[in-house]
């Protein structure tokens, strides 16, 4: 027993139409939507007084793994903001004692500056139109040696080191905050 189903018809798709511009490669929609800016807020309150961060009498060596591991996650949840703010002033303070390091930067920033101000405009080199995506691309090929040189990554890992250093040093030595137990009932 053979069973016949036709399914033959057409499909119409709607058409979906092509935009010259980039989206990606303005600078006017970089904009902080409301769940960044909630993000920020929420994290410049709960930075923490800095006399509290580097309180001398609360800090001993941990008993124990144990006691290390607790103590270390509490600071680095409770510390949180404090640590985001010590990686920030390394690293402005890497990039400002290396002026060539400042220079890259600049060179990069004002490419892309430039690059993002004329993005509407057409650009022809040898009679042809260069597009913006190939515009960013050059930025990029003219930065990329320029931060090489410069020593963007040795400046990048050192402060990555420093801070992981400053950070596993604070977390395991400081002496956990004390947190109230929500079950704990006054007798």
């Amino acid at each position: 027993m053979s069973t016949s189903i036709d399914v033959s018809g057409e499909i119409d798709a709607p058409l979906i139409p092509e935009k010259k511009e980039s989206i990606m490669a303005s600078w006017s929609n970089i904009a902080l939507t409301g769940n960044v800016r909630d993000v920020l807020n929420a994290q410049r309150e709960k930075i923490r007084p800095w006399s509290e961060f580097a309180e001398q009498k609360e800090f001993f060596a941990p008993a124990g793994l144990q006691e290390w591991t607790k103590r270390a996650i509490k600071n680095v949840s409770h510390y949180q903001s404090n640590y985001i703010i010590v990686f920030l002033v390394l690293m402005t303070y890497c990039v400002l004692t290396s002026p060539l390091l400042l220079i890259a930067l600049a060179v990069s920033g004002i490419g892309s500056y430039t690059v993002s101000k004329h993005e509407g405009q057409n650009l022809q080199i040898a009679g042809k139109e260069v597009p913006s995506k190939y515009r960013y691309g050059l930025v990029g090929l003219v930065s990329a040696p320029l931060l090489f040189i410069a020593g963007a990554g040795a400046a990048l890992f050192w402060t990555l080191g420093a801070t992981a250093t400053i950070i596993g040093g604070h977390a395991s030595f400081r002496k956990a905050p004390e947190t109230p137990d929500p079950f704990a009932q006054e007798v």
